[in-house]
C-alpha cells in the first residue's frame, strides 16, 4: 500500500496477469482515485510504531 501515498504506480504486464490479479489491481486503482484529492493535497505524517520493522503513515 505504499504506492497509495504516492503516484500509485502499477508496474505490471496486464497481458500476463490472471483475471483475479486484474480485479485486485482495479480495486486498488479505484481506491486511489477515490482518495486522490486527499492524498495529493492533505498533510502527510509518519507514525512511530512499537516495532522497528514496521512503519505507519497517515494523511489528514
Amino acid at each position: 500500500m505504499t504506492a497509495l501515498f504516492g503516484h500509485m504506480g502499477v508496474e505490471l504486464d496486464p497481458a500476463s496477469a490472471s483475471e483475479e490479479e486484474k480485479r485486485s489491481f482495479a480495486k486498488y486503482i479505484a481506491l486511489h482515485k477515490s482518495l486522490r484529492h486527499l492524498l495529493h493535497t492533505g498533510d502527510h505524517f509518519r507514525c512511530d510504531t512499537a516495532h522497528k520493522a514496521s512503519q505507519g503513515w497517515g494523511v489528514v
